[in-house]
């Protein structure tokens, strides 16, 4: 379906209830809108995201997302739904473009990764990134190369490695926690990483892994770590391991 350019599209996911619900979802949906927008209400995401949505508000609890690639969406709850993949499979979400994500809690049980973000920038607030499973090889966030990301008041919990940062990307988090992954942040060399208020711990093998170029003389040039942030035991030579890139 084609968006009509001079409306925002806008998705309101809710598979029925009770009408008292309704009424309230209608009061919250009227206060959000404006006249630039355009609403249609669906019973399931598939059904939702199919219309080739702007943005997406999920009004009920629990949401299944198909596995589909969602460019230039913004995605938020009314009551803070929960997010997850009706079957094993290898992302949660696939992003591109400029994309939002808010008040979210995306349960990765079922997949391999829970965002990848191809291109394009992804802000994420509010969100609770988790793996009920803790499988081997699980990632939280991929940011692929060129790619600019911002976290916001987030926690990533349960995975092999938390958030993985490639070549060329940037990714900037706000008061967030990363804890019981194997390694919280993975980075790739001539990435940028900018830690605000964060805490990583209780990771099992290392709280940030970073591989450098020979030139940068086994240095991560790319990490920036605030004073109020906690790596760890705060001990950041132990906290933090610099591997050297392989040679390609």
């Amino acid at each position: 379906m084609a968006k009509d350019k001079n409306k925002i599209n806008c998705i309101a996911i809710w598979p029925g209830g009770q009408s008292d619900e309704f009424y309230d979802i209608s009061n919250i949906l009227q206060s959000h809108l404006t006249s630039s927008h355009s609403l249609t209400i669906t019973t399931t995401a598939e059904d939702g995201l199919s219309r080739d949505p702007d943005e997406v508000i999920i009004c009920c609890q629990e949401c299944e997302i198909p596995e589909i690639q969602l460019l230039d969406i913004s995605i938020c709850s009314w009551k803070g739904a929960t997010l997850k993949a009706s079957e094993m499979r290898a992302y949660l979400l696939m992003l591109g473009e400029k994309c939002r994500l808010k008040h979210l809690t995306l349960e990765c049980g079922q997949v391999s990764t829970a965002v990848v973000m191809k291109a394009g920038t992804l802000e994420v607030t509010d969100c609770n990134i988790i793996n009920s499973q803790r499988m081997d090889l699980t990632q939280g966030i991929v940011a692929k190369s060129g790619t600019k990301l911002t976290l916001n008041n987030c926690v990533l919990e349960n995975f092999f490695s938390g958030i993985v940062v490639h070549k060329n990307s940037e990714i900037e988090l706000n008061n967030c926690i990363i804890r019981n992954c194997g390694v919280g942040i993975q980075m790739y060399p001539e990435c940028q990483v900018q830690l605000k208020d964060t805490v990583i711990e209780s990771c099992r093998e290392q709280c940030i892994r970073g591989e450098s170029c020979p030139k940068d003389k086994n240095s991560i040039k790319g990490l920036q770590i605030g004073d109020n942030c906690k790596i760890g035991s705060g001990d950041l030579k132990k906290e933090i391991l610099v591997v050297e890139a392989p040679e390609i």
